[in-house]
């Protein structure tokens, strides 16, 4: 076993992406044709937004696993993030190619459609993908968004009731790692918001008390069946999604 590459993994773990990349150096070193190596230091870098060598590295990933669905899909979001996400359609395209069953490829192809305004295109990957799974209620609720945005309001209700309905249902269905990591990102963003907003107002004024605390933690669930419940909430977090989407 590589012990190079699982210590930049628990380096990875603990977001020390700078040190992790040196592991990194070190596995491909002693094995230069370490797909995962390749892919996980471009997904450090990606981490650190040096997308020139994110995209380096996965593209070194992909001359040693050209059929790796992940590694293409990993491609199109570092190029949608490097602001190409025109060009980034060839590679989730590459990727739904490989995995024509996996309802992801048609949901993250979604979101890069919905944000460079080809909305067609994207409720009809999010079609494909509730053909594939029924009951995401994710790809349920952004395709009832896009609904209510094109003046279909009556399938919009629909979408976003069966949601709420699946949410209700089983709330385990939802705690999955890629919408785990959007929430988190989310949150910090959130809250690293609030706090420069505070900073404003105090600047501005010193008779204005901002409350600048961080919301109370809470379990995963629940912020999940919050932003599903919550139109405001939930509006935002699909804002977030398609003007940062992140790696799965």
């Amino acid at each position: 076993m590589n012990s190079e590459y699982q210590k930049a993994l628990e380096l990875c773990q603990q977001e020390k992406y700078q040190e992790a990349i040196g592991y990194f150096d070190k596995a491909i070193k002693r094995s230069p044709r370490h797909f995962e190596a390749y892919y996980n230091r471009s997904a450090a870098k990606y981490r650190l937004m040096d997308f020139e060598g994110a995209l380096s590295d996965i593209g070194l990933a992909l001359k040693i696993a050209p059929q790796s669905a992940d590694a293409w899909s990993h491609k199109g979001v570092v190029t949608h993030m490097s602001g190409k996400s025109h060009e980034s359609l060839t590679d989730f395209d590459r990727a739904q190619e490989l995995e024509p069953n996996n309802p992801y490829r048609y949901s993250s192809r979604a979101f890069i459609k919905a944000h460079i305004k080809d909305v067609a295109g994207a409720m009809e990957d999010y079609k494909k993908a509730l053909e594939l799974d029924p009951e995401d209620a994710i790809s349920l609720n952004n395709l009832g968004m896009l609904e209510e945005q094109a003046g279909r309001v009556e399938a919009a209700q629909k979408r976003f009731k069966k949601a709420d309905d699946l949410v209700r249902k089983d709330d385990e269905q939802l705690e999955r790692p890629d919408l785990d990591e959007m929430l988190k990102e989310w949150r910090k963003e959130k809250e690293v918001t609030a706090s420069k907003s505070a900073t404003a107002n105090i600047q501005q004024t010193k008779t204005v008390q901002v409350e600048t605390a961080p919301p109370k933690a809470k379990d995963y669930v629940h912020v999940v069946k919050e932003v599903l419940t919550n139109k405001e909430m939930f509006r935002e977090f699909v804002k977030f999604i398609l003007n940062g989407f992140k790696l799965k």
